[in-house]
């Protein structure tokens, strides 16, 4: 089995989110955000063989400058709307394909708060 958190306000049309199953919804306070103060975090889950084509419905669906997250128990992926970082769960957090994901996000125009990944995985599986 595969979990996805998926942010509603990245997607320009969020009904996207209606073909998967949704496990539950965190609502989160961001006072800094200028986008919403408020944001609604999805946690979906998924078989994994239906990762790619998921994945893609989702990217089609974002906006630039956002990511989602999606995890096994072996893997995380830190997916944008046009790149994807896959990592060994166990250390994600120290890789330099999570360095490379967060120069990644600089480079998209994500602000340097929203890119501390493991604050915001942590901060949206609630």
């Amino acid at each position: 089995m595969m979990y996805l958190i998926v942010d509603s306000a990245s997607l320009h049309n969020p009904t996207v989110l209606n073909e998967f199953e949704q496990v539950k919804v965190v609502v989160s306070h961001e006072p800094n955000s200028e986008v919403s103060k408020y944001h609604y975090n999805f946690l979906l889950q998924i078989e994994e063989i239906d990762r790619k084509l998921f994945f893609s419905k989702i990217q089609e669906s974002m906006m630039d400058g956002w990511y989602f997250f999606g995890w096994t128990d072996n893997q995380i992926w830190i997916t944008f709307n046009n790149n994807i970082f896959e990592m060994n769960f166990n250390d994600w957090a120290k890789s330099n394909i999570y360095l490379q994901a967060q120069q990644f996000g600089r480079e998209t125009g994500i602000t340097e708060e929203y890119l501390d990944f493991k604050k915001y995985f942590e901060k949206a599986r609630g």
